[in-house]
């Protein structure tokens, strides 16, 4: 292709359609973003009155909560006196809150929570001074450690027990005589003293501060496990579990947490021993799962107890404390990132504050989800609210994951993080429904008329590569495969002019090679024209033809022409053959030119085979050679025009079309062409031709052979 075209077609190109698209995409895209910035303005203007909107039902529905305890909290009108019952009605009617508490002269109290536990170093409810014993109980123990005397220890203990009219002296007392029938190995006497001891001394405790119920409890069922009495012990040890987990005695951490030891040390026991049936299991690991919860609960109501009233105090002496306002809010922060909520209030003029302790998760899901159901917008904008560690702690329904926040702000009760998400839609909202999105059809125009141009342009060269290839291609043929004949006809026919040839058989011979140069040539270019004439629509006449006819008098002439070549030729042809539309002449050119591929490639083994059968929908026609073959690689280039096989390009002539023009009469007949091919082995075409109306004929081989 000249470069002179090349040029021309860039600068058609380029003035046509590249630099006015260039411009007016520009001038698109300049409106595009101009729409964009005024789409950003409203959607600003949009987010915010949603955060407004999310603020206000925020502060709406906790001041709902708040008149709530307020209205409570004016029940409480006696200053003096604590009503429980209303308190833990408060606690009880909704998830809400976790507890309610006091806050008096710097302290905090709950009125209506036991803990498991109190702090070893606050623990001003358990007496940790008792009463010097009395000279009775003295010598009574000195006969029991020193001389070893128990029945006299017992005897003294029984007329101190008399003597006392302390409450915690007369446990101990019991505990000693218990203790001594146990070193006496009269099991049965001490478990009726320690029974006793529980039943009148359930919550005393004794001289180390631990409860007399459940070490009682505890040395009983060691005497029951010591007899094989499990089931006993069992009932026993977690009796004392249940009602430790249930508060029944105040106790520090210390000896909260040596007798919890006590009773799992003995479950470890039993447990080791298979004591205990599935019920018993179960129940233990019920205590074992409320252990875990209430100890952490309790650790928690503990720490609040210790950071809060620092937090409170400094909150009501600073200049965020309001007189006048009846609740206040407070976040108070801890190391683990769940801060306390904490709505504290004043009944009148009393020194002391009520408040609730809110549980802060569920609150905070409760809350916004009730803020999510207030919501007035039909299509509400995606949000979520993050805590300070930014965990996620409520997502709307519409909130995806992984989606762009748009907008956030922080709310300072409870203390989150609020997360307005960019909706999906908005972008194709912008792009096809904005005021002025004639500038985005301008653009898509624009783009397509591009594309259009640079498609035509494109398949203009590329047409004209084609062409330029087919024109120097034909030329190689005419300089080569043309210009060979022509020089072997000059020669011989030189030769025969100026009598150079003597004899007239040899005479004879050489007008028998002229007129076979001619036949080739005028063969090939007939393939030429064909490959020509075949471009065109409406080249063919299609007619209803016998096909064993045509096949009959198309063997018969082949065998004729290459029979004394030396080619054996064998035809197979069915004898149920019907009738079908074909162009007589255009199949008879598609079956030679396989023919005459055959004979080219056929090499030393000069045997084709014609085979011409049928099936239910189409006709089959074979012609098989046994000569070279051609590579797997060769076989999906044979029918482009002007290929040449490689191996075989400089050793057998032709013009390169032959098999383009049968793959093209072929298809215009609707039909396929296949090629199986094996070097060294042969090579077999397969034309397919389909029949129009199925038939069901079984018919007979018609078979010639012609050597």
């Amino acid at each position: 292709m000249k470069p002179l075209f090349l040029h021309k077609s860039f600068v058609y190109f380029l003035l046509g359609i590249g630099i006015p698209s260039i411009i007016m995409g520009y001038l698109a895209f300049r409106g595009i973003k101009n729409d964009h910035a005024l789409l950003e303005k409203k959607r600003a203007a949009q987010y915010s009155a949603f955060a407004e909107e999310i603020e206000d039902a925020v502060n709406r529905h906790l001041r709902q909560m708040e008149s709530s305890f307020l209205e409570r909290l004016s029940l409480l009108k006696n200053k003096n006196r604590l009503n429980l019952d209303h308190l833990d009605k408060i606690v009880n009617d909704t998830t809400l809150v976790l507890t309610c508490f006091t806050f008096r002269n710097n302290t905090i109290t709950f009125p209506s929570r036991k803990l498991l536990f109190y702090s070893s170093t606050a623990n001003d409810i358990i007496s940790s001074i008792f009463e010097q014993e009395t000279d009775a109980v003295k010598n009574a123990a000195k006969y029991e450690f020193q001389k070893k005397n128990y029945p006299k220890a017992i005897e003294l203990y029984k007329k101190a027990l008399r003597l006392s009219s302390a409450e915690e002296e007369q446990a101990r007392i019991l505990s000693c005589i218990a203790r001594a029938y146990r070193k006496m190995n009269n099991n049965s006497a001490a478990v009726r003293f320690y029974r006793q001891l529980r039943k009148k001394f359930y919550t005393t405790s004794l001289s180390s501060g631990l409860p007399t119920g459940a070490i009682a409890g505890l040395k009983i069922a060691d005497i029951f496990m010591e007899q094989g009495n499990w089931a006993e012990a069992v009932k026993l040890i977690l009796n004392t579990y249940e009602n430790l987990l249930k508060s029944v005695w105040q106790l520090d951490e210390a000896r909260y947490g040596f007798l919890l030891n006590e009773i799992k040390s003995r479950l470890s026991l039993l447990h080791q021993n298979g004591a205990g049936n599935s019920f018993y299991s179960s129940k233990t690991d019920s205590l074992l799962e409320k252990e875990r919860w209430k100890t952490e609960q309790t650790r928690r109501f503990l720490d609040f107890q210790s950071r809060g009233k620092l937090h409170i105090r400094e909150y009501l002496i600073s200049n965020r404390y309001d007189k006048n306002n009846p609740l206040h809010q407070i976040a108070i922060k801890n190391p683990q990132d769940q801060p306390y909520l904490v709505l504290l209030a004043r009944v009148d003029s009393s020194p002391i504050f009520w408040g609730l302790l809110l549980n802060d998760r569920f609150f905070q899901q409760k809350l916004f989800q009730a803020v999510e159901d207030s919501l007035a917008a039909e299509d509400p904008i995606p949000w979520t609210v993050k805590g300070r560690n930014n965990e996620p702690v409520f997502s709307s329904k519409k909130f995806v994951e992984a989606g762009s926040v748009f907008k956030s702000f922080r709310l300072d009760f409870p203390p989150v993080i609020v997360e307005l998400q960019e909706r999906p839609e908005q972008i194709t909202s912008f792009l096809f429904f904005s005021s002025s999105r004639i500038y985005l059809y301008i653009f898509i125009f624009i783009a397509v008329i591009f594309i259009f141009g640079f498609v035509l342009t494109f398949s203009a060269i590329n047409h004209e590569l084609t062409l330029t290839k087919m024109k120097s291609n034909l030329a190689s043929v005419v300089s080569h495969d043309f210009k060979n004949p022509l020089t072997s006809m000059r020669q011989l026919a030189e030769m025969l002019y100026l009598g150079r040839v003597p004899g007239k058989q040899r005479q004879k011979t050489y007008y028998q090679v002229i007129m076979e140069q001619c036949d080739r040539l005028k063969f090939m270019i007939d393939n030429v024209l064909d490959f020509s004439r075949l471009g065109k629509k409406g080249v063919f006449n299609f007619q209803l033809t016998n096909i064993s006819q045509f096949m009959y008098g198309l063997i018969t002439s082949a065998q004729q022409n290459l029979t004394y070549k030396g080619f054996d030729i064998t035809a197979n042809i069915s004898t149920d053959l019907p009738f079908i539309r074909i162009d007589p002449l255009a199949m008879e050119q598609a079956v030679t030119n396989l023919l005459d591929n055959a004979v080219k490639f056929s090499g030393d083994k000069k045997i084709i085979e014609l085979n011409v059968y049928r099936n239910e929908y189409n006709l089959f026609i074979e012609v098989k050679d046994y000569g070279s073959g051609m590579a797997p690689d060769e076989q999906a280039h044979i029918f482009k025009a002007f290929y040449r096989g490689k191996t075989s390009a400089k050793n057998v002539h032709g013009s390169g079309l032959g098999l383009t023009i049968v793959k093209q009469i072929v298809e215009a007949h609707q039909g396929q062409i296949e090629v199986n091919s094996v070097p060294g082995a042969g090579s077999s075409f397969m034309i397919k031709l389909p029949l129009g109306i199925p038939q069901n004929r079984s018919g007979r081989l018609w078979q010639k052979k012609k050597s």
